[in-house]
């Protein structure tokens, strides 16, 4: 019996382990660093050149494992993730100071730890207005950036402050905004239903890593993530923009394509924000675009 019982967990053992030592690639293994102060979570996988992956508002790096971008990509690179201060395993305070650059910072710190100088990133939706944010502030530090989703905030006005104000107040209020996610549907689909917000109002109250007053806190401080039009087409970083045909982001993709020589749009079909980030293209012509711009990087 005792054999038997043995011999069923190591099978149970090598069908959970399966998947993540399919084509040589190691079990990720979570690991936390002190940001000032805060603490965040982060796996690092692979070998090669460093690429960070930085997920999207209220999501975590959990994300980028699940879509299969950790998996693919360590079979050619260094793969770090990391889950965003007020979001998945790491720290939540609520102080909106605490939010916007200091994103940015956290990954220049995270690099820091780890004793890289140089990296590719791949950012969605917020990722990607971070690592717009990255491209500006520090540069040096970049080798080539994925923006799926989101071009950074150089087209903000008072406008958008304003509504992300509205947007943390319902965040604080019901875990979940509705102008977020309204914001966020395909271009010329209906407003989302009672119904369906409160579904995503009753999952957000219910995850114990949604903290709404860290969401709050959050949405109100990403203005200071900004910058001005002319900053981000002065970016000489190669990028990649990656954004779905009904995304809301596209006109500001076009915008900022249109003043980068070196920025390449790909436009996914018939995909909308959330559509596009799960969609097989979105991993291909990220992998193939990261290929193509290999660095050197002392090991």
């Amino acid at each position: 019996m005792e054999h038997a019982m043995r011999k069923a967990w190591i099978a149970l053992l090598c069908l959970l382990l399966a998947p993540a030592f399919a084509h040589g690639v190691p079990t990720p293994r979570y690991h936390y660093f002190d940001s000032a102060g805060v603490p965040i979570r982060y796996l690092d996988v692979g070998q090669g050149d460093p690429v960070l992956l930085l997920h999207g508002n209220g999501g975590s790096l959990q994300d980028w494992v699940r879509i299969g971008f950790v998996r693919n990509l360590s079979r050619n690179f260094r793969v770090i993730a990391a889950d965003a201060r007020g979001n998945g395993e790491s720290g939540k305070p609520h102080d909106a100071r605490d939010y916007g650059r200091q994103l940015s910072l956290d990954v220049l710190r995270l690099m820091d730890h780890l004793g890289i100088a140089k990296a590719d990133v791949v950012g969605y939706s917020m990722g990607a207005q971070t690592a717009a944010h990255l491209m500006v502030i520090a540069p040096a530090r970049m080798a080539a950036v994925v923006l799926g989703g989101a071009p950074g905030r150089y087209y903000w006005t008072a406008k958008n402050i304003r509504e992300v104000d509205r947007h943390a107040a319902q965040r604080q209020r019901d875990c979940v905004s509705r102008g977020m996610l309204n914001a966020l549907r395909p271009v010329g689909a209906p407003p989302l239903s009672d119904a369906a917000f409160k579904r995503r109002q009753a999952a957000c109250f219910a995850n114990r890593e949604m903290d709404r007053f860290a969401l709050a806190a959050l949405s109100r401080g990403q203005a200071t993530q900004m910058m001005t039009r002319a900053q981000a087409c002065a970016v000489r970083v190669p990028t990649l923009g990656v954004v779905g045909q009904l995304d809301a982001y596209l006109p500001y993709f076009r915008q900022l394509e249109g003043c980068r020589r070196n920025m390449k749009l790909v436009v996914i079909p018939r995909a909308y924000h959330a559509s596009a980030f799960r969609s097989p293209e979105f991993l291909a012509v990220t992998r193939a675009f990261l290929l193509r711009h290999r660095f050197p990087v002392s090991r």
